[in-house]
């Protein structure tokens, strides 16, 4: 059922998997998992605005800085409330 959590299951489960360097085959139809390949340890807005929309962030009327600048805040909290920060990211 959509909204039930299977990709943030798969997500989560192949995170794991590739930080304890178990080889993974991964079969992603829909294109939901190649978003693990975008990592940003920092958690800096200059690296989250390459990918923010700019017609989405103006349309909230915000300025592509300041949206990266949220994004890069939204990261680091959610993180912060797992008890991480970017290092995970970096985890060889």
């Amino acid at each position: 059922m959509t909204g039930s959590g299977k990709t943030g299951l798969c997500i989560d489960l192949i995170e794991e998997a590739a930080l304890d360097r178990v080889p993974a085959i991964i079969i992603d139809p829909k294109g939901d998992i190649t978003n693990l390949l975008l990592t940003f340890p920092n958690l800096e807005a200059k690296s989250f605005a390459p990918w923010i929309n700019e017609e989405d962030a103006a349309k909230k009327g915000l300025s592509l800085q300041i949206s990266a600048s949220q994004q890069a805040d939204l990261w680091k909290n959610g993180l912060l409330k797992w008890g991480q920060d970017g290092s995970r990211i970096t985890a060889p």
